[in-house]
């Protein structure tokens, strides 16, 4: 029996759309925790929680000329939990020689877990508490209300509004953090790093830089330990604390009673110490 490459997709749970047939939205039944992967090269992604046990995808090419936007392809594959989307262009999947880009808006459960991968993609994520992985080379990112996250950057800005837990490693991008609740893993090589919040009981914050600086707005309550290791960079101290180290190679010093821990190394990167 002969059967066509269309029927063999819907059959194995895979559908796609082409840019010419015009914005396409998908629809899946996942349950409460969802296991979902969105890919694009070029055009923005976008993934928010809504209450429910479905998974609505939804793909718009924009720009372009017309033959731009017919050679993207949007696939979507559905099976059980597991939903996996991608936005590819030309033959290869990766290289087209237009100016069209496709946006993609995932709404997921709000325990999914998540893997963002974009090239030229600015990446927005909100009220996803399961699992989050976000990968970019150029495109910005922005998450908020998030659970266990992690990001990696090569030269896009990062900003995170609140998770559980979050490590961040960039090439150039900076890096901007508030409301993390328990630790914060860092590292760039050039970008600036921005931490704001209390850090006490349970907070763990360890940065490390080549050139980019560290800065720091605390609330007034909090309590830490800070060390800070670096060949020449610049220590300002917004606490007025009595370091219990500071020479050329840094400086260690309490704030409170120390029931948490900072620590920043750096080439040559300055850290600022200031109160919120």
């Amino acid at each position: 029996m002969r059967v066509s490459l269309a029927a063999f997709l819907l059959l194995a749970g895979c559908r796609s759309a082409t840019a010419a047939d015009g914005p396409k939205s998908w629809r899946f039944t996942t349950g409460p925790t969802a296991d979902v992967s969105v890919d694009n090269i070029s055009g923005k992604i976008e993934v928010k929680a809504a209450a429910g046990n479905e998974v609505l995808v939804e793909a718009v090419t924009r720009g372009g000329s017309e033959s731009d936007r017919a050679q993207w392809v949007t696939e979507v594959e559905g099976s059980g939990a597991a939903v996996k989307v991608r936005a590819r262009c030309g033959d290869r999947g990766s290289s087209c020689h237009g100016r069209a880009t496709v946006d993609l808006s995932v709404k997921v459960p709000p325990g999914s877990r998540v893997a963002v991968r974009g090239v030229s993609s600015d990446v927005d994520v909100t009220g996803v508490t399961g699992e989050l992985r976000a990968d970019t080379t150029s495109g910005g990112v922005q998450i908020a209300r998030a659970g266990n996250t992690s990001v990696h950057s090569v030269s896009g800005d990062v900003r995170v509004d609140g998770a559980s837990e979050v490590s961040v490693k960039t090439v150039s991008g900076d890096v901007t953090l508030q409301g993390v609740q328990r630790e914060s893993r860092l590292g760039t090589v050039s970008g600036n790093i921005r931490w704001q919040g209390a850090c006490g009981a349970g907070c763990r914050l360890a940065a490390d830089t080549v050139s980019g600086d560290l800065q720091l707005a605390l609330a007034s309550a909090s309590s830490f330990d800070l060390d800070y290791r670096t060949r020449s960079g610049d220590f300002s101290d917004g606490f007025a604390s009595s370091p219990q180290r500071s020479g050329r190679e840094g400086v260690h010093t309490r704030i409170g009673k120390g029931e948490g821990s900072i620590s920043f190394h750096s080439v040559s990167g300055d850290l600022q110490l200031r109160k919120q």
